[in-house]
């Protein structure tokens, strides 16, 4: 039979059909030689040769490419990113430190750390020498390396770096299925492979059977379809049966040929002429998956390694079994399939439970032998039950998928009674919002409610869904705290924390009303259990109530006494979220944004000390805040670019809306974005229709903003209903800390509305009063009364207060204001105000503002040219942030290494990177340094 079991990619005839698909991938492979990166996936049924081609990819490759080569296997997928790491692992000198890998899989932020490290690492390389990573088997790959080439593919697309990745059609897991959508809507090249056409199907033949077909013998292989694999099958077994005959050059068949079904027999046939300990040999390696180390088939039979030597030389002889030092494989998927087949079901079952304890006595994971436990235990393997939860204890942090998937199984497994069933759930669902992961936490948890617990497991789970859904569904948390309070049993422990966290939720829902009944309780409770870290959260509820009864000094003093009583608990930042951004807010509210910066920048440190994403991204959403009160429009508006960026690893919430989504909108409206602004309407519209008020008016007054610029002030106040019903009640108004009397007294007079401008005016001024010692109020209060009244004098003074503070589109926005009203009676004031007003819009970036505020000088005859950019080397085509991280990487700077110089995140530089290659129409950093040189020396 000889060749009949090979993988079907060997003969060169398999090649000639896919010429084209060929030249395709190496147009790919040079562009990355000149410095162009990309995803090239490669898609077919089994045996259509994907396999063959990548490996002649990888022969023909030209010199200086460096090659990475990976593998997906079925039976390995609880191991975190073993295609990609034991390709980086297996280059002189290795790319990667297992050591350092193996600690940052363990962080509880896994995935997040694991792929800024590996970005790193992959973009330093790439510097050196173009990079070809080639992935086979996608579809077995695990959740981390198709996470890794999902976002490290976009992340590193401006690199020398090409993704060659091989992938089945039909069968995939979701992720894999949405990762491979995903890239190919970021541009990645796809090359399906189709079953062959006649001419290739003649080629092949005329390889095998080494002379021409006749038509007869074309005619029969048609039962092939053009499946490369089956076509050699048939041919192959054929030749040996003599079925195939040559008659002067001509190939004929002879006999009654085999349907592509016989392959299985023909398997059968050669496992059958094996002596008793090969065929053994062989059988037994199926029960371990498509590989097996020799030492562990050894034990599983009993017998010393150096037993097994003639019996696995016989095997490889036999083209079953490929040998790789201590390793060996199936020579095809299709041989396993046919051998494992064969065992009887309930005998298979039994010998793999035994095969998993046999891991992991030789010290494998749990998470290495989870698959094949998911697999083969039976309800009331408690055992089994034990292992599957550490293995998603293992794998939570870089895997949630299948830590979910092993948890999952283990609730399947445990019985109904048992009383750690809510534990399992509750500490896989805190796991998982910890990596961010916060609608499968809550799936998870809600699933397990469904069970019948003793008091305190079930407190312990809702609290886990409470916690989460503080940053991401705060209705869902009061609910959850609500369920938890009605409890018979509760201890005083669970009560003075579910009191805490339902105050501080129903404050973050906008029922401050509700929030004072509770808060008090949460106190006296907190007291009396010594619970520090929940009277902190109480406190800080306390404090939003304060801010909003227009109690802004009890509010500030709250809040700090909370700080100091977190810290006494030992309550990290990172952990005490949302609680801890409050002071970040209060620090915006009071005119202080460069406070609130520091504040965001000290939380970002933590975050990244204590490798927890969901906390960086919370801090990173904050910081965007103060970046646009600052007035750093561009460097705010790729901050949260970089925060969404992170929804394939974290996800999204209600905290992103009221921040993230709303301050977007409002530097798109400074900057004239109009595509983004286009996007902001619908997002705007969508968190009209929320639950939490916080939203709702987050949205509101964002489509109010974007109504207003168009022109439809009207509409503006028809939106703004529910904000414009609460000025004179005690509750959020608006959706930042910061007084919008300005701007919509603005709304409001366009409208011809004064009676409604009233309303704010009045408000500001009596938050003023209430609170002389915070002048930013007093500025606000002043810029609204002189809007509503046309009185330049309140105006200017309030821009004289604003000089004080942090907040420059303030500032700027009240010395147009003044510009305009004086235009009538003194131009030269007007001129004056203008241009002081402008040079603020220009520095900050918001284009929009600038556009108008020179409008308005050329109806006094003066044109302002635009501000030059001072940058290191001149970059017309940029802005002034895209200049300076050009600048850096042009030198050699890495994303991190800039990130680090700059205080930003290596997402945002990236952002900024790719926008700067786009208009500088380059598309990789060696001609971004080319372009530099050139610059520099003036040859450009």
């Amino acid at each position: 039979m000889g060749d009949v079991l090979d993988s079907a990619f060997g003969a060169p005839g398999v090649l000639r059909g896919r010429d084209h698909e060929l030249a395709n991938i190496m147009e790919c492979v040079g562009a990355t030689l000149e410095g162009r990166g990309g995803v090239i996936i490669i898609e077919g049924d089994s045996g259509t040769g994907k396999t063959r081609l990548l490996e002649e990819v990888v022969r023909k490759r030209p010199d200086g490419l460096r090659v990475l080569r990976g593998w997906g296997d079925p039976d390995t997928q609880g191991v975190q990113l073993a295609p990609l790491l034991s390709a980086m692992l297996a280059t002189e000198p290795p790319m990667v430190h297992a050591e350092t890998m193996r600690e940052l899989l363990n962080t509880t932020d896994a995935r997040f750390w694991v792929l800024q490290e590996l970005e790193n690492i992959l973009q330093r390389a790439a510097v050196t020498a173009p990079l070809l990573i080639a992935l086979d088997d996608l579809q077995w790959a695990d959740d981390l390396t198709v996470l890794a080439l999902r976002s490290l593919g976009r992340r590193l697309s401006t690199e020398r770096i090409l993704w060659m990745v091989v992938s089945r059609t039909r069968g995939l897991k979701p992720a894999v299925r949405e990762t491979i959508l995903h890239l190919q809507e970021q541009g990645a090249t796809v090359v399906p492979l189709p079953p062959l056409a006649p001419d290739a199907v003649g080629e092949l033949t005329r390889d095998v059977v080494g002379a021409e077909p006749h038509d007869d013998l074309l005619a029969e292989l048609a039962y092939a379809g053009g499946h490369p694999m089956l076509l050699k099958e048939l041919l192959h077994g054929w030749k040996e049966e003599g079925v195939i005959a040559i008659r002067e050059g001509t190939a004929y068949l002879a006999g009654i040929g085999l349907p592509p079904a016989r392959l299985t027999d023909l398997i059968g046939n050669r496992l059958a002429r094996l002596s008793p300990g090969a065929r053994d040999l062989v059988e037994s390696a199926a029960l371990f998956g498509r590989s097996v180390d020799i030492g562990h088939l050894a034990r599983l039979l009993d017998q010393p390694p150096s037993a097994l030597l003639d019996p696995l030389m016989e095997a490889q002889e036999a083209d079953l079994l490929d040998g790789e030092q201590e390793v060996v494989r199936f020579r095809h998927d299709l041989i396993h399939d046919v051998v494992i087949a064969d065992w009887p079901a309930d005998l298979c079952r039994t010998l793999r439970r035994r095969i998993a304890d046999l891991l992991l006595e030789s010290g494998r994971s749990a998470s290495e032998v989870g698959p094949m436990l998911c697999e083969v235990a039976t309800p009331g393997d408690l055992e089994a039950v034990e292992i599957l939860r550490r293995a998603a204890r293992e794998l939570a942090a870089s895997a949630p998928g299948t830590a979910a998937t092993f948890i999952g199984r283990a609730l399947e497994l445990v019985p109904q009674t048992a009383t750690d069933r809510a534990a399992i759930a509750a500490e896989t669902t805190l796991l998982l919002w910890q990596d961010g992961q916060a609608a499968q936490a809550k799936r998870l948890a809600q699933l397990a409610l469904n069970g019948q617990f003793d008091v305190d497991s079930e407190v312990a789970l809702r609290l886990s869904i409470v916690r989460l859904s503080s940053q991401f569904d705060v209705t869902e948390a009061v609910r959850q705290c609500t369920a938890a309070l009605r409890l018979e049993g509760l201890s005083d422990a669970h009560r003075a924390e579910l009191l805490s966290m339902l105050a501080l939720n129903l404050v973050l829902s906008g029922k401050l009303a509700q929030a004072e009944e509770f808060i008090p309780a949460a106190l006296e409770a907190a007291d009396t259990t010594r619970d520090w870290a929940s009277k902190a959260t109480a406190l800080v509820a306390d404090s939003v109530i304060s801010l909003y009864d227009d109690r802004w000094q009890d509010a500030d003093d709250r809040m700090r006494l909370a700080r100091r009583l977190a810290e006494q608990a030992g309550v990290l930042t990172t952990s005490w979220l949302p609680e801890a951004t409050w002071s970040h807010f209060l620090a915006r509210g009071f005119g202080r944004p460069d406070e609130a910066s520091a504040e965001a920048a000290a939380g970002i440190a933590a975050a990244r000390r204590s490798n927890q994403a969901a906390a960086l991204r919370v801090w990173m959403m904050v910081h965007a805040s103060s970046l646009l009160e600052e007035g750093r429009l561009e460097d705010a508006q790729n901050e949260v670019y970089s925060v969404l960026g992170m929804v394939d690893d974290l996800g999204v919430g209600d905290f992103a809306d009221f921040t993230c989504l709303y301050n977007l909108g409002r530097v798109a409206l400074h900057r004239g974005d109009e595509r983004q602004l286009a996007l902001s309407v619908a997002d705007a519209e969508r968190m009209m229709r929320s639950e939490v008020s916080l939203t709702r008016q987050a949205g509101a007054w964002l489509a109010a903003l974007v109504a207003d610029a168009d022109g439809e002030s009207q509409r503006a106040l028809e939106v703004l209903g529910e904000s414009i019903a609460s000025f004179a009640e005690k509750g959020p108004s608006f959706p930042a800390p910061s007084d919008p009397a300005e701007e919509f007294t603005r709304i409001a007079m366009r409208a011809g509305r004064p009676d409604l401008a009233e309303l704010a005016v009045t408000a500001a001024e009596r938050r003023a009063d209430l609170n002389p010692a915070f002048p930013i109020l007093r500025a606000v209060a002043l810029h609204a009364r002189g809007l509503m009244e046309s009185d330049v004098s309140r105006v200017r003074k309030a821009a004289e207060i604003l000089t004080g503070f942090a907040r420059p589109l303030a500032l700027a926005s009240a010395l147009e204001d003044v510009g305009r009203m004086s235009v009538a009676h003194d131009a030269g004031e007007a001129i004056e105000y203008f241009d002081r007003a402008l040079a603020i819009y220009e520095q900050t970036g918001a284009h929009r503002d600038a556009s108008r505020v020179r409008r308005r000088l050329r109806g006094l005859g003066v044109r302002r040219a635009r501000r030059a950019v001072a940058v290191t080397l001149s970059w017309p085509e940029l802005t002034d942030a895209e200049a300076q991280v050009v600048n850096l990487a042009a030198t050699g700077a890495t994303n991190k290494d800039i990130a680090q110089r700059l205080f930003l995140s290596p997402h945002t530089i990236g952002t900024h990177l790719r926008h700067a290659y786009e208009r500088l129409n380059i598309t990789s950093r060696i001609e971004l340094a080319r372009l530099y040189t050139e610059r520099l020396t003036g040859s450009a």
